[in-house]
């Protein structure tokens, strides 16, 4: 993301407004995220975000969630539903 990424206060700012708004849902563990997880896992190339990456994506495909991330390297990620946003917002 390179200068757009947030530091640490900022960024939980941003949480709290998001999660205000009512825009952001937490959401219990779907089933079968363990085999997808382990699916993903074993197709990953090891880096430094292939397991948190994974993990996301199996999460979003079990709980029938549509992912958006401003990570391109999801792309990998065929088989859920996943919005790349090209686009940096400020916060207001």
């Amino acid at each position: 993301m390179g200068g757009a990424v947030s530091e640490p206060e900022a960024a939980w700012a941003s949480y709290a407004q998001l999660a205000g708004g009512g825009a952001v849902e937490f959401v219990e563990e779907p089933a079968g995220l363990d085999r997808r997880l382990e699916h993903l896992a074993q197709r990953a190339k090891a880096s430094r975000d292939s397991w948190t990456d994974a993990c996301l994506a199996a999460f979003a495909r079990c709980a029938g969630l549509r992912f958006v991330s401003f990570d391109s390297g999801f792309t990998r990620h065929r088989d859920f539903a996943c919005l790349i946003c090209n686009e940096v917002f400020p916060a207001s």
